[in-house]
């Protein structure tokens, strides 16, 4: 079992897939990459960009129909991703943000790829109060957190999870995305994987690569636990506490002991 955590299949309401060619194309490739279960997670900015949870809805079911027809062995969860802003707590208060599954407990949460906002931690205490956990999406691609990443291991220690997306892994997004990727991993700061898919092409749905890199990296059982148990957990609205931070060096990073050794 594969399970992809974060993924804009859903056609017609992000930057994600642009129609129904797309989303089939992109289940394929997710298919073929040994991906069992997709997390639907269009973008949604509160007070800026919101979808209504009634046509997502409509087309999270026409995708689920599409690949029955097709005979796509892929099962879909519902799922949203939050930009963090002021307006994030009030907008679950009002019900209007999609949680993990619609369990009400996990929410896949993204930060700008620049700073933190000043209210970071007072918000997640808000929703933690709340009985919700914060998935901060992809980490490694936050310029704060990858020059500091104390600031990712206080807010994991205040009760976050993290999603690290393939494409980091594989070098994607360029080598000091990578570089912060591998640290992340081996620290024990990410506690599940996405693709973060966008189109069956550039950003397509692809794992194989990444897992093979986390598998040398950690071993068979971190990676099962990264792919399967704690996914599986989230889904199911169990509990997943975040694991014991004592293996990141800061001062003296994975990127150096793999290239120079120890």
């Amino acid at each position: 079992m594969i399970i992809d955590m974060h993924s804009h299949i859903l056609p017609g309401i992000d930057d994600g897939a642009k129609d129904w060619e797309e989303f089939s194309a992109m289940a394929e490739v997710a298919v073929s990459e040994g991906v069992t279960h997709m997390v639907c997670t269009p973008h949604f900015i509160p007070r800026e960009l919101e979808f209504d949870l009634n046509a997502y809805g409509d087309i999270f079911n026409k995708a689920t129909q599409i690949l029955t027809s097709q005979g796509l062995q892929l099962t879909l969860i519902p799922g949203s991703e939050i930009f963090v802003s002021a307006g994030l707590a009030e907008s679950w208060q009002q019900g209007k943000l999609l949680s993990v599954n619609k369990g009400g407990k996990y929410l896949l949460v993204e930060f700008s790829r620049l700073d933190l906002p000043g209210f970071t931690r007072e918000l997640l205490f808000e929703l933690k109060l709340q009985g919700v956990t914060p998935i901060i999406a992809h980490p490694e691609r936050n310029r704060a957190f990858m020059n500091k990443p104390q600031l990712l291991v206080d807010l994991i220690e205040q009760g976050a999870l993290c999603q690290v997306n393939t494409g980091s892994i594989t070098g994607h997004f360029g080598e000091q995305v990578k570089k912060a990727a591998l640290e992340f991993l081996q620290g024990g700061m990410i506690h599940m994987i996405g693709t973060d898919a966008h189109s069956p092409r550039t950003r397509a749905p692809r794992v194989q690569q990444a897992l093979r890199v986390i598998q040398d990296l950690l071993g068979n059982e971190q990676l099962t636990e990264l792919v399967e148990v704690n996914p599986l957990k989230v889904i199911n609205g169990m509990e997943l506490e975040p694991y014991p931070i004592g293996l990141y060096q800061e001062k003296k990073s994975l990127w150096g002991r793999l290239i120079g050794g120890i």
